[in-house]
């Protein structure tokens, strides 16, 4: 019972970090873009 549960809990929450990874590094990227746009373009 255990395992079904284990195996259920697994992909759920592959996919919430998944998407809240992208999130958090979209929100990173619009904020470097915001700011440091004038000189270190070097990414």
């Amino acid at each position: 019972m255990k395992m079904i549960i284990a195996a259920a809990l697994l992909p759920i929450g592959l996919v919430l970090g998944t998407s809240f990874l992208i999130s958090l590094v979209s929100r990173l990227v619009a904020r470097l873009r915001k700011t440091g746009n004038s000189d270190d373009n070097s990414l």
